[in-house]
């Protein structure tokens, strides 16, 4: 009988549970569209170390003891021509030789500056701040380059995919929205968070660059197709060989970046899956495993002449124009495939028991950007990791990106970088 009685009263509990439930979602929805960013579609800017506030509290005065410690560690530490880039940075008086006091001193203020402990030790959080931050004095960020030809086996590549994401705005999203929401939706109507990660490149074991990335959201959502985008997977891998990949998972990248496509005499499209060989991609005899749509087709011929429309204004302003291999020239007869999703190359995140389903790769938005000389904002992927077209092809030239590297993924709630510089990054 006791139980008859409180069930109407633990259902009308449960009811008001779900209603004020639903209730704060849809305040929460509508505070987010209300402030709402449009996508700006450049890169995340840079912070300058004298633009942050120094702490009056904070004393970055080393005593002997300490000066002798710092010095003995960076010569122990930076060697060579990593040592004297450094200490040009610097503007040490000693840049062949060995670390003075002065230089450690500097270092100090610099840490200081940074929010770091400041005991003018060139560490992995110090060369972390050098590498993304424009210290004072300098417009960018620094990147020590070697002339040594490295092995794989020289260099680390660490991906801290929170370091710059806002996982507080990330977790907002999912409580507004629910996992079930489309991640493509809220992008469409810019109401994903910005951010970023960063991987940091280590030669024999030093940090000495780091490039702009982007994993997965650090919450997960459901996506359209089946999909779903995740968090990127911590764990050590390394990187696969460099391929154009193709995968019938996603409908437009069936077709590898840069093959030529035609319309044929039937409205039908094909693609040129190897010289001479052409397959036909849309319609009832479609020879791909997800036949494709011919919009994809049309857009991908629409953003040829586009792209050549702008390269041609860049011309005429007397603007550098870069190089761009996959773009066709109008007239054309063809137009290489610009919209595999895992753009122009790609790496897989090779784990010991095998390949993964995890890829270093690019995007084909910033593909295009970059064939007209501009970096966009990094979108999140669905556990990949994206990386800019610029910074891949530098990252490669310099052996930093290579099959059989060590690539490393952290937790998204560990950082290198201090709390100043995040926090300056997103106001």
């Amino acid at each position: 009988m006791a139980r008859d009685l409180l069930q109407p009263e633990s259902a009308h509990e449960n009811r008001a549970h779900t209603q004020a439930h639903e209730s704060q979602r849809e305040l929460l929805q509508a505070r987010l569209k209300t402030a709402r960013r449009p996508d700006t579609r450049c890169v995340a800017r840079y912070t300058n170390l004298s633009n942050l506030p120094a702490d009056p509290k904070f004393d970055h005065h080393l005593d002997d003891r300490q000066i002798e410690q710092a010095i003995a560690y960076n010569n122990r530490s930076w060697q060579g021509e990593f040592a004297s880039q450094i200490k040009r940075l610097f503007n040490s008086d000693n840049v062949k030789g060995e670390f003075t006091a002065a230089d450690v001193i500097k270092i100090a203020n610099l840490q200081g500056l940074a929010g770091l402990a400041a005991d003018g030790k060139l560490g992995d959080r110090t060369m972390a701040v050098l590498t993304h931050t424009a210290p004072p004095g300098r417009a960018r960020p620094v990147t020590l380059t070697t002339a040594e030809n490295l092995k794989p086996t020289d260099v680390t590549l660490e991906f801290y995919p929170g370091e710059l994401e806002d996982l507080k705005a990330w977790n907002l999203r999912q409580r507004a929205f629910g996992k079930n929401q489309s991640l493509s939706e809220l992008e469409k109507d810019h109401l994903l968070p910005t951010g970023s990660g960063r991987i940091y490149v280590r030669v024999h074991g030093h940090i000495v660059a780091a490039m702009e990335a982007r994993g997965g959201p650090s919450v997960s959502f459901k996506d359209s197709g089946g999909h779903a985008a995740t968090p990127t997977a911590p764990g050590e891998f390394h990187l696969g060989k460099q391929e154009s990949h193709t995968t019938a998972s996603w409908s437009t990248s069936q077709i590898s970046w840069g093959r030529r496509t035609r319309l044929r005499s039937d409205s039908e499209w094909e693609f040129e899956e190897t010289p001479g060989l052409w397959t036909i991609a849309t319609g009832p005899h479609a020879r791909v495993k997800i036949p494709m749509e011919k919009l994809a087709f049309e857009k991908n011929r629409q953003h040829h002449q586009e792209l050549q429309s702008k390269r041609e204004g860049m011309v005429e302003d007397g603007r550098r124009v870069p190089n761009a291999p996959f773009l066709a020239s109008e007239p054309a007869q063809s137009w290489p495939w610009l919209l595999n999703d895992f753009g122009e190359s790609a790496w897989n995140l090779t784990a010991p028991q095998g390949r993964t389903a995890l890829y270093l790769h690019t995007t084909p938005f910033a593909e295009q950007a970059a064939m007209l000389g501009k970096d966009l904002v990094l979108t999140s992927s669905h556990g990949c990791i994206h990386i800019q077209p610029s910074q891949r092809d530098d990252m490669m030239r310099k052996g930093y990106i290579q099959p059989g590297v060590k690539f490393v993924v952290h937790r998204y709630e560990q950082h290198l970088l201090p709390a100043p510089i995040i926090d300056a990054l997103h106001k």
